[in-house]
């Protein structure tokens, strides 16, 4: 499959907006759990004081959301420690992967009777 070039080029700007890197992705996450954390205690305080489960439900809902416009979205500090990949090398390029054979029907034959 033959794939133009500025398509490629076009798809690794796209790439490197949405990529989160391995270490970005244990900060978003516990990051994420704190802030739940903190929200759910908060509510729970909150709810607790006031008498009010519905304080403590609506406090837990708006941390969710906080919580993940925060970590959710790829910004730029996840983004610190990227990934070195290898180049491609000229013979990998030009190398092309045989098409496999289906195995269905193959092996022992059954005689007919």
């Amino acid at each position: 499959m033959v794939i133009n070039l500025n398509y490629m080029a076009i798809f690794q700007k796209l790439f490197d907006l949405v990529y989160m890197d391995y270490e970005g992705q244990r900060t978003s996450e516990w990051l994420y759990q704190r802030i739940v954390l903190v929200f759910a205690v908060v509510g729970f305080v909150v709810g607790y004081y006031f008498q009010m489960f519905s304080y403590t439900v609506g406090s837990l809902g708006l941390g969710s959301v906080v919580a993940t416009l925060v970590c959710g979205l790829p910004w730029p500090c996840y983004r610190k420690h990227p990934l070195k990949w290898q180049p491609v090398s000229d013979s990998a390029a030009a190398d092309t992967v045989p098409a496999t054979t289906s195995s269905h029907g193959e092996g022992k034959k059954r005689k007919n009777k």
